[in-house]
């Protein structure tokens, strides 16, 4: 106390007119606390981004062509290796990469995007008592507003794999006459990212909590295989309608609304194909990505000195 009075005595004597504000002891003590926590939680979240965008950059062309016979099966239906023959006579092995560019581009960002706001949040909240479903849902929103951003990119990669190799030529064609034709299909990819992402982020943190290491035999790349697997499938059963919606109205010659496509949908393939249509095949790319994305991103993450 005495310490407190003296401090005040001094500022009265410097400057006795001043509107006074004196920081007393332990008001600098939280501040000191604040700062580190700030430290700390913008150290784990670039560590959580970067370590996310190596490993995404990896797992883009070692999964690209389970996408694109996902994303063609979107467009168009058809049964897995009824695709997969179509497409190799298309062009061969390189036909199940045309988009590459442009996803080795935004899914890295997507993923430093997400993952960084996460971990910080995580660290964080550590103590705070933050519930899995907020911290998801702040996560969710930064990959949202990103996604937004990139939708040219988005449109780009998934032009070339529905249309194989003239799918740029036909995207910058219609954006010529249409720049806003680069957004379209916004509304279905950002709700279906925000709900996919969120799904992943809840189902990801709720295991990691959940799940003790003993039930692996301790082994953590066990744990985070299955981990990653489960957000990944949660994930994708969530979204998987809109990211149909969303491809279908993106990659129409004509203008195609969403209550056009749906239409279409009901009418070909009933409810099952609206809700079902390139599911088995997103949940097991997906699924397979997932869980070597998290070995991974784990991986890095113990590695990593930020």
């Amino acid at each position: 106390m005495a310490a407190e009075v003296a401090l005040l005595q001094a500022a009265l004597l410097d400057d006795p007119g001043a509107e006074m504000f004196v920081l007393l002891p332990h008001d600098a003590g939280i501040l000191e606390a604040d700062r580190i926590l700030m430290d700390k939680a913008s150290a784990s979240a670039l560590r959580g981004g970067v370590a996310a965008a190596v490993v995404q950059a990896i797992c883009v062309p070692s999964f690209m062509w389970m996408r694109t016979v996902t994303n063609y099966q979107y467009r168009h239906g058809g049964r897995v290796l009824e695709v997969a023959r179509r497409l190799y006579a298309e062009g061969g092995p390189r036909r199940f990469y045309r988009g590459v560019v442009p996803a080795l581009v935004q899914s890295p960002i997507l993923r430093f995007g997400g993952l960084a706001v996460n971990e910080g949040l995580l660290s964080v909240t550590a103590n705070s008592g933050l519930s899995h479903t907020a911290t998801a849902a702040l996560s969710s929103a930064a990959a949202t507003g990103l996604k937004v951003l990139l939708m040219p990119l988005d449109a780009w990669q998934t032009a070339k794999q529905v249309n194989g190799k003239q799918g740029l030529a036909i995207l910058l064609a219609e954006a010529k006459r249409r720049p806003l034709r680069l957004w379209r299909g916004t509304a279905g990819c950002l709700t279906g990212t925000w709900i996919a992402h969120y799904a992943w982020c809840f189902t990801n943190n709720w295991l990691h909590d959940a799940l003790p290491r003993s039930a692996f035999g301790n082994s953590e790349t066990a744990r985070s295989a299955s981990i990653g697997f489960a957000a990944n499938v949660a994930g994708d059963c969530c979204s998987n309608f809109l990211r149909v919606l969303k491809t279908i109205r993106q990659t129409a010659g004509t203008s195609v609304t969403y209550q056009g496509a749906i239409k279409e949908l009901l009418q070909r393939e009933g409810v099952r194909g609206l809700f079902g249509r390139g599911l088995p095949t997103k949940v097991a790319s997906s699924g397979l990505q997932g869980a070597a994305f998290l070995i991974g991103y784990e991986a890095v993450l113990r590695n990593i000195a930020i």
